[in-house]
């Protein structure tokens, strides 16, 4: 414990804890980069019975974004996601509380409609995890922190997608599995979310310690 401590107080010294953010924002950003060079997730491919379709993370982040415009509710559902995001990182909680039990309500109230295709929300984890690095190398630790967070489990939430929409000639198609890219992607939020961590635990007094 107290060899653990003791890191905790090199790690929270200025120059070091300078190097600390660099390091997880550079492995973060070395994993995001990784995960766009792999495959995102496999499909069923509708051209040939049987056949399966590998589907580029690369070409998820360009297109992913067009998922706001799968259903009319996705739109107010992103617009919750981010506003609490915003109003948790400005610390107006009482705003992001609002914002989340609606978001949950939405989901409630049209669950046939919007838990199908729910997990598009998770695109918004790519600029979420972006905004948390530039949030952590300027030292604001509580809003990288809640962002790197938000980015996890928007990340997460892909995995209650069932099907996607790969082209209007194929429609719907089944997800198979699950590539490196879309794993490499949950551990680069989970590393920021570590790193983010760590520089966030209180330390006690050395005198408390030398008890």
């Amino acid at each position: 414990m107290r060899s653990a401590l003791k890191i905790l107080r090199l790690l929270h010294g200025d120059r070091n804890l300078r190097t600390w953010r660099t390091a997880v924002v550079l492995a973060s950003a070395t994993m995001f980069i990784a995960c766009l060079t792999q495959t995102a997730f496999v499909t069923e491919c509708c051209y040939v019975v049987g056949e399966r379709r590998s589907e580029s993370a690369l070409v998820m982040l360009l297109t992913g974004w067009a998922g706001v415009l799968g259903s009319w509710l996705h739109l107010p559902l992103f617009v919750l996601i981010i506003a609490g995001w915003l109003c948790a990182c400005a610390r107006w909680y009482v705003a992001a509380l609002i914002c989340a039990f609606s978001s949950i309500a939405v989901i409630a109230s049209f669950h046939e409609q919007v838990l199908p295709n729910a997990g598009y929300a998770a695109w918004l984890a790519n600029p979420i995890i972006v905004a948390a690095w530039f949030f952590y190398l300027a030292d604001k630790r509580s809003a990288a922190l809640i962002s790197a967070v938000l980015a996890l489990g928007l990340t997460l939430t892909f995995l209650g997608v069932a099907t996607v929409p790969i082209s209007p000639k194929l429609g719907e198609v089944e997800i198979i599995s699950y590539g490196s890219g879309y794993w490499f992607w949950i551990v680069s939020a989970g590393i920021l979310v570590a790193g983010a961590s760590v520089s966030n635990l209180p330390l006690r007094s050395s005198a408390s310690d030398s008890r």
